[in-house]
């Protein structure tokens, strides 16, 4: 039972710092963002499922994505515009905030980043398939994360077992 003699404000037990818990809370929530910004696992918003617009064009030129599912599955993304320094992944993130139908998942970034699934389509891990790419029919030696582009590239990813 409270002291007759505390006001209204001195029943309740107070630290005499009400600000800390919002603070930390705050804290914790920027770190969180930051860490899943940094490692390449916030989703980007491509707008509503089924919305598509087109690409913007750019002089500069453009790059070609095509994602291969195998039993005919094939989804084609022509007109991806193309700048200095792009990469597979930035070429994908334009072409999903542009509106394009893809949806893929990756972890970490630069050298170690690796593509988890494409079109909610994972990876089946060791002795299964896996998603692989190409450039120019070239395979792929590096993370999808530091690979450039030239105009005029062509991205093809394909769910296959490891050669």
């Amino acid at each position: 039972m409270a002291d007759p003699e505390q006001g209204p404000d001195d029943a309740t037990p107070q630290s005499g710092k009400p600000w800390l818990l919002p603070a930390l809370l705050s804290g914790v929530l920027v770190l969180i963002l930051a860490l899943r910004s940094v490692f390449g696992l916030w989703p980007i918003d491509a707008g509503p499922a089924g919305q598509s617009a087109d690409l913007p064009q750019d002089s500069k030129g453009s790059v070609s994505l095509t994602i291969d599912f195998g039993e005919g599955r094939r989804d084609e993304i022509p007109g991806v515009p193309w700048s200095e320094g792009q990469t597979v992944v930035d070429a994908m993130k334009l072409a999903r905030l542009a509106g394009q139908p893809l949806e893929f998942q990756y972890i970490s970034s630069g050298e170690t980043g690796f593509l988890t699934s494409i079109g909610g389509v994972e990876n089946e891990g060791v002795g299964g398939r896996n998603w692989q790419y190409e450039v120019n029919g070239e395979r792929a030696q590096v993370s999808f994360c530091v690979q450039p582009l030239q105009p005029g590239d062509g991205v093809l990813w394909t769910l296959a077992p490891q050669p």
